[in-house]
């Protein structure tokens, strides 16, 4: 029997238009099947059951790269271990229990992360590989984006007969419509108190900026 070759952008096709297409949680083949024009109706069924439906395993396609890495451990510092929610928002192409045992997995890395910002603060030179720095500007970007967001949020409400102000240009890797929909106060929120307790930020901000990795990161590491 022929053996049907799929490509990996066919793959994420076929799982961006089965995740799009689900009524009362069944899915509609027909309407999957006229995305993914290049593969028949029973094509798409097969591949999505033998090789891509979620498991408590991750999809054969899906590969951990840093910048996802990254996400993950700021999705749960913001919104906690609601893995359902995380899943659904920011990681379509996975699932929620691999989510779970990806960030359990990754305690130490976070706990490494943590201590590293405090010896910075502490004015201590650190030796950092490259994952650590690009992990460190990639949080630092994360929460100037969401104390710009929190002031936009809190200068609507305060002063709402005023012309509204043009909504913060958010980093690319997040979704503007459901950061809107659920704005969160910078201030109080866990992940700044999390790091405001013990640094001076702008400071913090500015040395870890200046960092510059020996290598381009998103190229060399695979996770």
């Amino acid at each position: 029997m022929h053996q049907i070759h799929w490509t990996e952008e066919e793959k994420l096709m076929l799982i961006k238009a089965i995740s799009e297409n689900k009524v009362n949680n069944r899915i509609q083949w027909k309407a999957v099947q006229k995305i993914v024009q290049t593969k028949s109706y029973n094509q798409c069924r097969t591949m999505y059951s033998v090789m891509l439906k979620p498991t408590d395993s991750e999809p054969v396609n899906f590969k951990w790269s840093f910048k996802n890495y990254a996400k993950l451990l700021m999705c749960v510092l913001e919104y906690g271990k609601k893995w359902q929610f995380i899943q659904k928002n920011y990681f379509q192409e996975t699932t929620a229990n691999a989510l779970k045992k990806k960030y359990i997995k990754s305690q130490k890395v976070l706990e490494r992360l943590m201590e590293t910002m405090k010896l910075i603060n502490r004015q201590i030179d650190v030796q950092l590989s490259n994952q650590e720095i690009y992990m460190l500007q990639t949080v630092i970007q994360y929460i100037c984006y969401r104390a710009k967001l929190c002031a936009w949020y809190y200068q609507v409400i305060a002063e709402p007969n005023l012309p509204k102000p043009a909504y913060p240009t958010s980093l690319e890797q997040y979704k503007d419509n459901e950061m809107e929909k659920e704005p969160i106060d910078i201030i109080e929120g866990k992940l700044y108190k999390r790091i405001a307790k013990y640094m001076n930020f702008e400071q913090m901000r500015t040395k870890i900026m200046s960092m510059t990795p020996s290598i381009q990161i998103e190229s060399k590491i695979e996770w």
